[in-house]
């Protein structure tokens, strides 16, 4: 699918994925806040991220094309996530594996951290992932942010700006799709997170 919502350079980048890996049946959906935007979310985004699977297979397809360039600070160790630049158009693109906890018992100095979910599995050749997906990774980096700043965290933690930014990003879906409190998001943690966002844009 084309991206509706999306600068001319998000828009080329994600129509050559399209050409390298529908043919070779690797699956990859759009998540983030580039697909909130899709559902109607008012800010400019930069990046584009996406869920690749099988992504063993669909990295070695990217740097095959010789368009895509790997930050070599990007990739952990276990080679489950990394970010590439498209040199044609100079959109950087996050590359993750579906059905992954980036932080799965993560320790700190003054507690561990366990990502409430898992990132989702990529569900289409080139879609966007639902709305209740979408707010609830949101809602989920979150809450994984203020737990690795709560136990000390010091490198590796999402700043306090960014994760303001996460809470009105959920504020402005809260609105713009006429979300109700009770909006099903599955996870007990996740749920009562989204609802006390909720009671902080209703008052």
């Amino acid at each position: 699918m084309a991206l509706k919502n999306a600068s001319d350079g998000q828009r080329e980048s994600f129509g050559r994925l399209s050409e390298l890996f529908v043919p070779r049946e690797i699956r990859f959906t759009l998540i983030g806040a580039a697909a909130l935007r899709e559902h109607g979310l008012i800010r400019l985004t930069d990046d584009l991220d996406i869920v690749v699977d099988p992504y063993a297979k669909a990295v070695p397809i990217l740097a095959a094309s010789s368009e895509f360039v790997v930050l070599p600070e990007s990739e952990d160790w276990t080679s489950r996530t990394c970010t590439q630049r498209h040199v044609k158009t100079g959109v950087m693109i996050d590359f993750l594996t579906g059905g992954i906890r980036i932080n799965y018992h993560t320790h700190f100095p003054l507690g561990i951290v366990h990502d409430p979910i898992p990132i989702p599995e990529a569900s289409g050749y080139g879609n966007v992932a639902d709305l209740k997906t979408l707010i609830a990774m949101k809602v989920c980096v979150v809450i994984t942010g203020d737990d690795m700043h709560r136990y000390g965290a010091t490198t590796g933690v999402r700043s306090l700006p960014k994760l303001m930014r996460d809470v009105e990003d959920v504020r402005t879906m809260i609105s713009v799709c006429r979300l109700e409190r009770g909006f099903s998001l599955g996870d007990e943690r996740i749920q009562r997170k989204y609802e006390e966002i909720f009671d902080t844009c209703r008052r």
